[in-house]
């Protein structure tokens, strides 16, 4: 088998081993989960002594492909030695690829039309919240309040009963807003460029969406700490014990067993150095998704989602953000109408000094536009705190 292919039997061998209640039964499904994992690293240690070998065979290759070129420099720099010294090292003026009108222009110039992109980091919070898709501007949405139970009352023979108390009901709203922008293109570049230039543009109008939506789920998750009545205070995070206090306390179990932590590369390096009592790592691989990563302290253990720095950067005062809960619970994202690209070559769009005029100036417009509203749906789902190094 290969690799991903032991990775999915392991995950099944494990799934079922957690829903197996016989003892000998379960036993054996760890037993053969182990042996899957030790066929899965024998399988990485004959892959990666492959790829070794392959990469030292192209580097003795290349070392050889390197000796002839400089052997052949070699001996065309003796040559030309000894024509400078057949001539008494005179010299004279010539052609000169330095020199563009002594012969420079004739060389050719190694320019590459392909559109290469630098390597970042991408993340989208729209995976980790609730998402509804709606088809009005506005809407509201009932539920049933949080109260604290007190269960019946002892009533004697033939005494009146008392009334209990009735569930409370509430509401929250949603209003649609619209986001867009526009990027004006020359027609000239469309059809002289060689490069898929419409591929590079909606990839990065994709991308202003992503960060669109970003930034209103974050400000619906900090809104209940800088809103105007009753804001809430963030939580001082210096430990393990204080992230195990908010899942286990301030959560509780009905946001615990769905709860996950967000937090950026500089809290990734936090959680990273984090070990027991005997130095094993807290911040561990999730073994059903290597890709995925958990923090693992006694019984608790809770997924964790990084966001680049350049998304959720650390606040100057307060130091590295950490948004601990269920998010699926905390937050709605309606969604009236997904990202929808137009484009037009007639269109006159903007105002002031950014209008364009596609036909007058030869233009083709790209047009995004996405309408939507996030609403915190419970904001005792979750909790925010930071992390500063002392």
């Amino acid at each position: 088998m290969t690799i991903k292919e032991i990775m999915v039997k392991m995950a099944e061998t494990l799934d079922a081993a957690k829903a197996e209640e016989d003892f000998e039964k379960k036993s054996a499904l760890m037993d053969e989960f182990d042996a899957l994992k030790a066929q899965k690293e024998l399988a990485e240690r004959e892959e990666a002594a492959e790829k070794a070998f392959a990469e030292k065979k192209m580097e003795e290759a290349d070392e050889a492909e390197e000796k002839e070129a400089e052997l052949d420099s070699y001996e065309k720099s003796v040559k030309e030695f000894a024509a400078a010294a057949r001539r008494g090292f005179k010299t004279y003026g010539g052609m000169s690829e330095g020199v563009n009108a002594d012969g420079g222009y004739t060389v050719p110039e190694d320019i590459s039309t392909k559109i290469e992109e630098l390597r970042e980091a991408k993340a989208s919070l729209i995976d980790y919240v609730a998402v509804e898709n709606v088809k009005t501007m506005s809407g509201a949405r009932t539920f049933k309040k949080r109260s604290q139970l007190s269960g019946f009352s002892s009533v004697a023979e033939a005494a009146s009963i008392g009334a209990m108390a009735i569930p409370q009901f509430d509401r929250y709203t949603y209003t649609i807003t619209k986001y867009a922008g526009f990027l004006p293109v020359t027609n000239e570049l469309l059809d002289d460029s060689d490069a898929n230039i419409v591929s590079v543009l909606t990839e990065w109008i994709a991308d202003e969406s992503r960060v669109t939506r970003n930034k209103l789920i974050l400000a619906a998750l900090d809104d209940k700490y800088t809103r105007a009545t009753d804001p809430e205070d963030e939580v001082s995070i210096s430990s393990l014990d204080d992230i195990k206090n908010v899942l286990n306390v301030t959560l509780g179990q009905a946001f615990k067993p769905y709860s996950i932590i967000i937090t950026n590369d500089s809290g990734l390096q936090w959680l990273d150095t984090l070990v027991d009592g005997i130095d094993r790592y807290m911040l561990q691989p999730d073994p059903t998704n290597p890709m995925k990563q958990r923090l693992c302290a006694g019984t608790t253990t809770v997924p964790v989602v990084v966001i680049p720095n350049a998304d959720l950067p650390d606040d100057d005062d307060n130091g590295t953000p950490f948004y601990i809960g269920d998010f699926k619970e905390a937050i709605v994202f309606f969604d009236r109408k997904q990202l929808s690209i137009k484009t037009s070559d007639t269109a006159a769009i903007g105002t002031s000094s950014a209008a364009v005029n596609a036909f007058a100036e030869d233009l083709t417009v790209f047009r995004a536009i996405e309408r939507e509203d996030v609403v915190c749906r419970d904001d005792a789902a979750y909790v925010k705190g930071f992390y500063k190094a002392q």
